[in-house]
């Protein structure tokens, strides 16, 4: 039946079929009853050959009226594989975008995609157009005063990536190793050194630290701002996470921001364990 079908849609004409019953019954299937609820995609299935033999050329028919075929023998009918375009990589589209697209671009900007990611999220939503000469044309003031934004731009203008930049930084905890056996001061450095650690590259210029000083006389978890390519702020909490040096156990301040029994137990004894074995 799945071969009937798919010879109505290649044909798209009625089909007659024999049934081959003692009655001899014939039956007749209309193409658009037939193919109801089908669905036909386009598909990349082209295989180029070439003879890997080139056959002669055929002779003249002796007479006139000799019209008979002659058959190639089967070792013209070998076939080398040239080109399968279903393994060939798709060039990406050139398209423009119409609104701003996180991770992608900023409106006006004409970008290179995928075709997947064209064709199944851009285009469909209006997010972006294809770049033909009419498009262009269109949207020639959107263009143009996207060129004049970065060109009067003083310093770098916002990304593509600034959202997503965003989301993962205020999904973040940084979390800031320090030794409670000396005395100290967080700056700018120290919060620069957690995010390296933490796989994020932070310039110092680019961190505002909180008003009141955090030292190792008042341990607590505070929270910092982060400027993101000069144009976007952002709040990321700082955990105070401290240990004794020659000490395997550590400590960190509870919910109220003071040490635990723990921590306490070690201050008042740095040089012995807190939990001594048996």
């Amino acid at each position: 039946m799945l071969r009937v079908l798919s010879t109505l849609v290649r044909t798209r004409s009625p089909l007659f079929l024999t049934k081959t019953s003692p009655s001899s019954q014939t039956l007749l299937l209309d193409r658009q009853a037939a193919c109801e609820g089908l669905e036909v995609h386009q598909t990349r299935n082209t295989w180029i050959l070439k003879r890997k033999w080139t056959p002669p050329l055929n002779k003249l028919p002796r007479y006139e009226d000799d019209k008979r075929r002659r058959h190639l023998p089967s070792r013209f009918h070998v076939y080398e594989l040239v080109e399968h375009r279903d393994s060939v990589p798709l060039k990406p589209l050139e398209v423009l975008l119409v609104e701003n697209v996180e991770g992608i671009g900023m409106k006006g900007d004409i970008v290179k995609v995928k075709l997947n990611l064209a064709r199944d999220q851009l285009l469909p939503s209006g997010q972006a157009v294809y770049c033909s000469p009419e498009n262009l044309e269109d949207y020639a003031d959107l263009i143009e005063k996207r060129k004049k934004e970065i060109e009067d731009a003083e310093g770098p203008t916002r990304s593509a990536f600034v959202e997503t930049t965003l989301k993962y930084l205020q999904q973040m905890r940084l979390n800031i190793t320090m030794n409670r056996n000396n005395p100290w001061t967080i700056t700018k450095n120290h919060i620069a050194v957690s995010f390296r650690k933490a796989g994020v590259v932070v310039p110092e210029y680019a961190i505002t630290m909180p008003n009141d000083p955090i030292t190792s006389d008042n341990p607590r978890d505070f929270e910092i701002q982060l400027m993101v390519n000069r144009t976007d702020e952002v709040t990321v909490p700082c955990h105070m996470f401290l240990y004794a040096s020659g000490n395997v156990n550590r400590a960190a301040p509870d919910d109220k921001g003071a040490y635990g029994k723990l921590a306490e137990a070690e201050m008042s004894t740095p040089d012995q364990p807190t939990n001594p074995s048996p």
